[in-house]
């Protein structure tokens, strides 16, 4: 066993080189073990690896990216396994397919490299070249990214209160699938048929770049029934995303003044009476 180790402040760090046995089987340190508990989830990494991370740290990923995103779909979710090591030996199964797409076999050395808040298990040749050439395995190159920096997991809170007769539903917190549920059941109560027009505050909320599939059907809906649906929110990427939607403003009176001259403009069209039909011209 060949083992680097880079520093003891709270990350998972270092570099562990194991022999996998006949089982396929890996030893996973104990230092490592502590930090992921059992069991931790294993799947697929860039690059060729297996990623290991905590069930806390795996969690809010499948939140935020089970509805949304193909790629973590097919790619994560349908790969990702919990293993269970053995208390004594630190041994964990890695099963078939996670290996044939390691390329790690029995007898073959694997190396477990401690990246922060996950681990990565490498084919040792892969491992090498990959060190070598960092600029290959680059995360960002994924358009959603594994947010492999700490998850923001503040829960997900609103209120409703009303302004000149208009609904606003002000949200704070994670906006993720139960989140995004939440509130679209929430927007189709305070929006009875009488009701023309409703704000939605999402400025406090986070993770507005990959909206719940369920809030953007509830947003379409409201459009569909007629309800002037007014978002707040200052993040330029969910702007652009949420404008299919519904109108987006950055503040509060831009959505009222708007509303305004919305309402005010529909309800002239409602009361202006029909055109007059054109007089004769007494040609017969």
């Amino acid at each position: 066993m060949e083992e680097i180790d880079v520093a003891e402040d709270g990350l998972l760090s270092g570099t562990f080189v194991y022999t996998m046995d006949p089982k396929g089987r890996v030893i996973m340190p104990r230092r490592f073990r502590e930090r992921l508990g059992v069991p931790f989830v294993l799947t697929k990494g860039i690059g060729g690896c297996l990623l290991a991370m905590s069930r806390e740290r795996w969690q809010p990923l499948v939140d935020r990216y089970s509805s949304e995103s193909i790629i973590f779909q097919r790619f994560y979710l349908a790969g990702a396994v919990e293993c269970r090591p053995s208390p004594k030996s630190g041994r964990f199964l890695i099963p078939h397919p996670l290996r044939e797409f390691a390329e790690i076999l029995p007898a073959q050395e694997a190396t477990v490299a401690g990246i922060g808040v996950a681990v990565e298990i490498w084919n040792k040749q892969r491992w090498e070249h990959a060190s070598k050439h960092p600029e290959q395995r680059d995360r960002r190159q994924l358009r959603f990214e594994l947010d492999l920096e700490p998850v923001a997991t503040e829960p997900f809170a609103m209120r409703v209160r009303s302004l000149l007769g208009i609904p606003i539903v002000e949200t704070k917190g994670t906006m993720d699938v139960r989140a995004g549920r939440l509130l679209a059941a929430r927007m189709q109560e305070v929006t009875p048929g009488s009701v023309p027009a409703v704000v939605l505050d999402l400025r406090q909320a986070t993770r507005l770049r990959t909206t719940p599939a369920g809030l953007r059907w509830a947003l379409a809906q409201q459009r569909a029934r007629g309800v002037a649906v007014c978002l707040l929110t200052s993040d330029p990427a969910a702007s652009r995303l949420l404008s299919r939607y519904a109108d987006v403003f950055a503040t509060l009176e831009d959505a009222l003044w708007w509303l305004e001259e919305h309402t005010a403009g529909a309800s002239a069209a409602e009361e202006m009476p029909p055109p007059e039909a054109p007089p004769s011209l007494g040609v017969e």
